[in-house]
């Protein structure tokens, strides 16, 4: 960059961060920053990359006008060799996802003062378009963090409070500029009323259900509330607000209720927190396209991969109430006491794995040495997706001894043989405190399709 691109750079910025709706980020919250503050930030964070001299900016230009920039700040060094934070990244919306960052990238490499170096690069996790490049450039991932604020206290707290009659709810929030009202669809067999939110026009805002495998297995009332991606991605906070109050004066029939947001509507994550929600669990989900005959093999270093058999079963039961029910290590929102007794959880992943077992759709493979099983991974068959075989991944543990050494790669590969065609689709989910199996699936070329945050809603006593 050349200090006469400041006023493109700036305009850049605004137009794909600053006004940008669908990028997040904390200094844009109305709750806690002005526009004008969100405005100051963004402008300053570009001029410092100009004004720093240690700093390296690329700029995409199109017909010599900039379209995008990207940023390299020094941070000192990093076991002897150069170390760089990436800063700002903007692209106009009418070039993104023409892989501009790559190309930017790579240019910035070739500007560094060393061969070798080391870089440091920072995205939200609402942004999974950035997240999927950098995983395509190699880049490891070093860590997540979720950001919290404080809400301060002249911030008022939406009242839940909505009316409600045998068969209609409304908004306790008259006000909103999304009025939106509740349905309560008939309940079959004793069980919980199923909840639909819908706006005016009769668009499905939210679906508030029983979740009956759940409730069976647990011995108590457990709803799921899903809110369809299209609803979310066009409904303003304030009829999101609207809709939660409602499903907040329908959760009483349900002891716990469950929600998944995809983080790209972060935005809305602090109306469930008014609703009485409570951030519980997080997962990362891979969905790929996979032809088995283009796949690396990969063997184990030691011992021999096989399919499981029902002779497998007690070994495999052992092996995950050790590495996963009694290990502090792994989070599960099935394993927080706030929620579920001990005994719960050791039934929750005793089922998981059963459940292999008993269905015919399902493959385990297991990972033997010296005849003692250390690690088993799961797919199960869901249907099909564009006329492909589409499998699930479900339960995986790897004995604490034998961790480190590939297995989850090196088991899926045996697993693959068996499933009923070359071609198939398949979907890894794992939580982002996982880290090491994030990597593996990374390194195994698994596609990134979407991060989630898991809410749990308790009934108020």
């Amino acid at each position: 960059a050349r200090p006469g691109d400041r006023a493109s750079l700036l305009a850049l910025a605004h137009q794909g961060l600053t006004h940008n709706p669908a990028f997040c980020s904390r200094y844009k919250d109305p709750a806690y920053f002005s526009p004008e503050e969100s405005e100051r930030w963004f402008a300053a964070w570009v001029e410092n990359d100009l004004a720093d001299p240690m700093s390296l900016v690329a700029v995409w230009e199109v017909d010599e006008r900039p379209v995008g920039f990207f940023g390299y700040a020094r941070r000192g060094e990093r076991e002897g060799l150069p170390y760089y934070r990436g800063t700002l990244l903007a692209v106009a919306p009418e070039r993104q996802g023409r892989k501009g960052q790559l190309a930017m990238d790579a240019y910035l490499y070739g500007q560094m003062p060393a061969e070798e170096f080391w870089v440091e690069n920072v995205t939200q996790i609402t942004n999974v378009a950035t997240f999927r490049n950098y995983l395509a450039l190699g880049k490891r991932l070093d860590r997540i963090e979720l950001t919290f604020y404080r809400r301060p206290a002249s911030r008022p707290v939406v009242d839940a409070g909505a009316s409600l009659d045998s068969q209609l709810l409304r908004s306790a929030n008259p006000s909103s500029a999304e009025p939106v009202h509740g349905t309560v669809v008939p309940a079959r067999d004793g069980a919980p009323v199923t909840l639909e939110v819908r706006r005016a026009d009769g668009a499905v805002v939210a679906t508030l259900q029983p979740n009956e495998w759940e409730s069976r297995f647990f011995g108590r009332p457990i709803g799921r509330l899903t809110v369809p991606a299209e609803t979310a991605a066009a409904l303003e906070p304030a009829g999101w607000r609207a809709a939660l109050s409602i499903v907040a004066s329908g959760s009483d029939p349900y002891d716990l209720v469950q929600a998944h947001l995809d983080v790209r509507r972060l935005a809305l994550a602090p109306a469930l927190e008014d609703a009485g929600f409570r951030l519980v669990d997080t997962r990362a989900s891979f969905v790929t396209h996979l032809d088995r005959r283009r796949l690396e093999r990969h063997q184990p270093p030691i011992g021999e991969v096989r399919l499981a058999t029902p002779e497998d079963l007690p070994d495999l039961l052992d092996l995950a109430r050790r590495r996963l029910t009694d290990n502090p290590g792994v989070h599960s929102r099935y394993k927080d006491p706030a929620y579920f007794s001990r005994g719960d959880a050791a039934r929750w992943f005793a089922a998981w794995v059963e459940g292999n077992f008993a269905d015919p759709t399902s493959l385990v493979a297991v990972w033997q040495v010296e005849g003692r099983t250390v690690g088993f991974f799961g797919y199960q068959r869901q249907g099909d997706r564009e006329g492909l075989p589409f499998y699930k991944s479900t339960v995986a543990a790897v004995d604490e001894a034998w961790c480190g050494r590939g297995a989850h790669v090196f088991l899926q590969t045996i697993l693959f043989d068996g499933m009923a065609a070359d071609e198939m689709w398949v979907e890894n989910t794992t939580q982002l405190p996982n880290v090491p199996i994030i990597h593996s699936h990374v390194l195994a070329g698994r596609r990134l399709d979407r991060i989630e945050l898991t809410f749990f809603r308790t009934r108020p006593a």
